[in-house]
């Protein structure tokens, strides 16, 4: 058995928008962006890096995580290769959590 038509790869941020649905879950606790277009969430929200780590982890273990919205054009190019014979692998490192772990694996 050959493994060449196996793709592994991560959901958030690939096959999943995290950062769009995370902005707006931090906008409903009253947070706005201070700078956009930059990878780390405390400049994003200019705060200090535990806090936002605090916060992240608590996004990450909340319903939220049950509906994130398909990043940009992931459905339709996961569908071309899943029609050419590929199959997907999703890893992540989202959270230990168990009730968390039931979420995205419904997804």
């Amino acid at each position: 058995m050959t493994n060449a038509n196996i793709i592994v790869t991560d959901c958030d941020g690939v096959l999943l928008d995290w950062e769009t649905a995370f902005y707006e879950w931090m906008k409903s606790l009253g947070y706005d962006t201070q700078k956009e277009g930059v990878y780390d969430m405390a400049d994003v929200f200019a705060m200090e890096k535990k806090e936002v780590k605090k916060l992240i982890r608590e996004f990450n273990n909340s319903s939220w995580m049950a509906n994130l919205p398909v990043l940009r054009d992931a459905r339709s190019g996961v569908a071309k290769l899943v029609e050419a014979g590929y199959e997907f692998h999703c890893v992540t490192s989202l959270s230990l959590d168990e009730n968390t772990k039931m979420l995205r694996q419904k997804i």
